[in-house]
């Protein structure tokens, strides 16, 4: 157990395993053929959203302020 926490003896590595984990989670570079989904939501665009029909939106986005994007 001690080998392991060992890991997190060092503050910088919280914000780099925070990267890493944000870096492995679909987005436009990780994904890009939903590149126009994840801009269109960035910009808060709910009629670029529903542009892309729902079987080809491969992601389901809950926002308070978007909440009309999933109908």
């Amino acid at each position: 157990m001690k080998k392991n926490f060992e890991w997190f003896r060092y503050r910088e590595v919280i914000p780099e395993l925070h990267e890493i984990i944000i870096a492995a989670l679909p987005n436009a570079k990780t994904n890009p053929e939903q590149k126009d989904l994840y801009e269109a939501f960035a910009r808060g665009d709910a009629a670029g959203v529903k542009r892309i029909p729902r079987p080809e939106r491969k992601q389901l986005f809950l926002d308070h302020d978007l909440d009309l994007l999933c109908r």
